[in-house]
C-alpha cells in the first residue's frame, strides 16, 4: 500500500490498529506508505500507535484534526507533539492542521520539525503560526513551491530571500505578506497595484 487516508467515518480505534500491529514484527504496518493523510479523533483513534506509519518511504503528510479552529485539547497535546518529532525531515509534503491555541503550544515542536527539514521539500502548511527562524529556513528551501503561511512576516524580512513559490496562501496577517510582495515586484508596479485592491 503506497497511499492510506484515515478519517473519522473509518472509525479505526486503538483496539483495531492494536490487532494489525500485532502482524507487523517490525513495527511498522505499511512498509511501502508514500502518503498519510489522518484525521485525528482523539476520542478514538490511537495517536499512540502512529509510529506505525513512518514508513522509510514516506513522503507526504497531513495530520489534521475536527480541532483545527479550536485548538487541540490540552490533556492531548503531549501525544499531538509526539507525533510532530517523530516525522521524518525527509518529507516532500506535510500539512499539520491541528489548530490555533491560545499560547500556540505546538509552535515549538512544528517550528523544530521545519528547522530539520532540507531541499526535498516542495509544500509545507501549517495552522500554527512559526517564529522567525522557521520562516527564514523555509525560504532558503530551493525546492518549495507550496506554502500556506499563518500571521505575519517577520520583522525586516528581506524579500531577495522569497523562495520561488507557485502557490502561497495567506491565513492571517494578510496585508504586510502582500506589502512584502509588492516591494519584491518593484520593478513591475502593475503586480504591486493589483494586490493591493485584492
Amino acid at each position: 500500500m503506497r497511499e492510506l487516508i484515515i478519517g473519522l467515518e473509518e472509525g479505526v480505534t486503538n483496539d483495531t490498529l492494536s490487532r494489525l500491529s500485532s502482524n507487523s514484527p517490525d513495527g511498522v504496518l505499511c512498509p511501502k506508505l508514500e502518503r498519510l493523510d489522518w484525521e485525528v479523533d482523539f476520542l478514538c483513534a490511537p495517536v499512540s500507535l502512529f509510529r506505525l506509519f513512518l514508513s522509510p518511504r514516506l513522503k507526504r503528510v497531513s495530520l489534521y484534526t475536527r480541532f483545527w479552529c479550536t485548538g487541540v485539547p490540552p490533556e492531548y497535546l503531549p501525544f499531538v507533539k509526539e507525533v510532530i518529532s517523530c516525522l521524518p525531515a525527509s518529507l516532500e509534503a506535510l500539512s499539520l492542521m491541528c489548530g490555533p491555541w491560545k499560547g500556540e503550544p505546538l509552535k515549538d515542536a512544528i517550528s523544530s520539525l521545519v528547522l530539520r527539514c532540507g531541499p526535498p521539500l516542495r509544500s509545507f502548511g501549517s495552522s500554527t503560526a512559526l517564529p522567525e527562524e522557521a520562516v527564514y529556513h523555509l525560504t532558503r528551501l530551493p525546492n518549495l513551491r507550496s506554502w500556506v503561511v499563518v500571521g505575519e512576516p517577520p520583522q525586516n524580512f528581506p524579500p531577495a530571500t522569497f523562495p520561488p513559490l507557485e502557490e502561497l496562501r495567506i491565513e492571517q496577517g494578510a496585508l504586510p505578506w502582500l506589502y512584502l510582495l509588492a516591494a519584491r515586484e518593484e520593478g513591475n508596479p502593475g503586480i504591486a497595484s493589483r494586490q493591493q485592491q485584492r
